[in-house]
């Protein structure tokens, strides 16, 4: 089952402490080696733009692509690769477990 966006930006969004424990030690590793300035993607429709971006991005512009090319048939969207370059200090979190390179990026 698939949660609201919004529940999950309330979550990811909360002022509670140890947020970081949501991450492996080589997540957190990987994270704090990144640069100061990193490019995402996310692969979604253009309505975003218009109604807001899921928290879900990548360092991957490949899974991006993949996202579109899965979304395309079922959606009724023009489905594109979305781009941002964002300062390191502003991720929520880093995840890897699905080798997906995902980034919680909340600020769009």
């Amino acid at each position: 089952m698939e949660l609201p966006y919004k529940l999950y930006k309330e979550m990811f969004s909360s002022p509670r402490e140890n947020k970081e424990m949501l991450m492996s030690d080589a997540e957190k590793k990987f994270l704090e080696q990144l640069p100061e300035e990193i490019t995402i993607y996310r692969g979604g429709g253009e309505k975003e733009r218009e109604t807001g971006f899921g928290i879900s991005w990548t360092l991957n512009k490949t899974i991006a692509e993949q996202f579109v090319e899965r979304k395309k048939h079922s959606s009724n969207d023009v489905m594109f690769v979305h781009k941002l370059t964002i300062p390191k200090s502003k991720v929520v979190a880093y995840f890897n477990s699905r080798k997906e390179e995902e980034i919680i990026y909340l600020e769009v």
